[in-house]
């Protein structure tokens, strides 16, 4: 059974590494820069050295209806974010309005729709609603400790010989002791294994095999996705079960 999600503590200053998604809902009461007819605005957004944008909305004009992602990676330094909403021309881009805004203001904020008013040399050009996930990246060591395997497929005649391969992402795994005819219910006694995070991992990776003289059997796998487990260095996951499987996500694991 997994950890209870805990609240989402407000964020000071610059927010740590991590992944931030931020969703460019719509555009209310945008000025029009054209002359004839309806604008085509769109919406480019900077975090740090990165900048992306939404796509331009085809005589969107000043209320248009973007409802976008555009996901960055924050370094634990950036303190802000620039917002620009403007307008598509053949020759030149004009733009509408602009706003900076602190990104943990933006992040406390979370999924909950918020506009905000853009300004071009001072005076208000409409608003953009925006909302926001946060996930701040897992850095240091994970101790994964294993138990037990209760009803694994059987892939012997007899009783089989289980091992467990652990591993994060597409990294080269650590290999559980192997349990001599422990069969479809093994036992580890807590063995213990030891990973470094820079930050960036995602996939926790589970693979049962069993031993054999000439080509191991593949009995099945699971994955756990680290960031939905709600550890920081100060907490300790109370653990879980894994249904483990085969074909699906753990396809390239079998013929791998």
């Amino acid at each position: 059974m997994a950890a209870p999600v805990p609240p989402q503590a407000l964020i000071k200053g610059a927010p740590p590494a991590g992944k931030l998604s931020l969703r460019v809902l719509r555009g209310r009461n945008l000025t029009n820069m054209d002359m004839l007819g309806k604008q085509d605005p769109y919406v480019r957004v900077t975090v740090g050295g990165m900048t992306k944008k939404t796509q331009v909305i085809k005589k969107g004009g000043k209320d248009p209806e973007w409802t976008e992602y555009l996901d960055f990676e924050t370094d634990g330094k950036v303190d802000s974010i620039a917002i620009e909403a403007k307008d598509a021309d053949p020759l030149k881009d004009d733009l509408i309005g602009t706003v900076e805004l602190p990104l943990d203001e933006l992040i406390n904020r979370g999924a909950k729709e918020h506009w905000y008013t853009v300004q071009r040399k001072g005076k208000d050009q409409g608003e953009v609603a925006l909302a926001c996930d946060f996930e701040p990246f897992l850095t240091g060591q994970l101790t994964v400790t294993l138990h037990k395997a209760e009803d694994l497929a059987n892939m012997d005649f007899g009783k089989q010989d289980p091992y467990v391969v652990i591993s994060l992402d597409k990294a080269k795994g650590e290999k559980s002791t192997v349990i001599k005819k422990g069969g479809r219910d093994p036992v580890w006694n807590n063995e213990r294994f030891l990973f470094q995070l820079n930050g960036k991992e995602r996939w926790l990776n589970v693979k049962l095999y069993d031993k054999d003289m000439i080509k191991d059997d593949y009995i099945g796998g699971a994955r756990v996705e680290l960031r939905k487990l709600y550890l920081d260095t100060k907490n300790k996951h109370p653990g879980m079960c894994l249904k483990v499987g085969r074909g699906d996500i753990f396809e390239d694991d079998i013929k791998g």
